[in-house]
């Protein structure tokens, strides 16, 4: 999963992807990866699960 986000990210402008427009979403096992996916961000640092995230965050 974390591959994937990164990967996309990398390829948003090849691809003309805005990433402050892309929205996570998911029901039961697919809910807790798109929390994670928008979440990994605000991670700790020293979490092996935490990365820098291009994806925008909207409150």
């Amino acid at each position: 999963m974390g591959a994937v986000l990164n990967h996309s990210a990398e390829e948003a402008g090849a691809r003309h992807l805005d990433l402050s427009r892309v929205v996570f979403v998911g029901h039961s096992a697919g809910g807790h990866l798109a929390l994670w996916a928008a979440s990994r961000g605000s991670l700790p640092a020293a979490s092996p699960l935490h990365a820098v995230t291009k994806f925008a965050r909207r409150r």
